[in-house]
């Protein structure tokens, strides 16, 4: 598994772009694009993005000391074209 650090989005994204864009203006797409993520899993929706996949909560019961309780986990699906 390779771990993605912000600042590394961020090069690359600049970098894609010609370096044409300050760095700070894509920080700050790449930070609301995460919290608009974030937020939207945190009240319990689903999150579909075209082309990349779907962010999908699922709840799961677990049983801690005897008592059955639900655990949500968020599950992502890669659409066709990322598997490719």
């Amino acid at each position: 598994m390779k771990f993605i650090v912000k600042s590394e989005l961020i090069d690359e994204t600049w970098n894609a772009l010609g370096k044409k864009i300050e760095k700070n203006k894509i920080e700050i797409v790449i930070n609301t694009f995460v919290r608009l993520l974030g937020n939207e899993l945190k009240n319990l929706n689903n999150v579909k993005l075209d082309g990349f996949g779907t962010f999908v909560i699922k709840e799961k019961p677990i049983c801690i000391n005897g008592i059955i309780q639900q655990s949500k986990r968020i599950k992502f699906n890669p659409s066709r074209n990322l598997k490719k």
